[in-house]
């Protein structure tokens, strides 16, 4: 049975509203927050098969220490706003 894990990005920064959505980073916390998943994923031996990846700088910054912990045998980015796109090469 395949199992199915859903990971949303840790908190981001709003400190500068003129950045672009895809362009707003991780706050401190959220950096945090992103080590503390890696380690609890790496305690669970929790390892996808592969991860699908917005490109978005928030969402890309929770995934490195979350790489780095679980070593994903397979990363896809994907344009961020296109994850449910029919025309997309999974």
């Amino acid at each position: 049975m395949k199992t199915l894990y859903l990971l949303r990005h840790a908190k981001s920064s709003w400190k500068d509203p003129g950045l672009a959505d895809l362009d707003r980073p991780l706050n401190k916390r959220g950096r945090e927050t992103a080590k503390t998943m890696a380690a609890y994923l790496r305690r669970a031996k929790i390892t996808p098969d592969v991860v699908l990846c917005s490109t978005a700088v928030r969402a890309k910054q929770t995934l490195e220490p979350i790489a780095k912990a679980i070593k994903p045998p397979r990363v896809l980015l994907s344009k961020a706003g296109s994850m449910g796109s029919r025309n997309q090469n999974y």
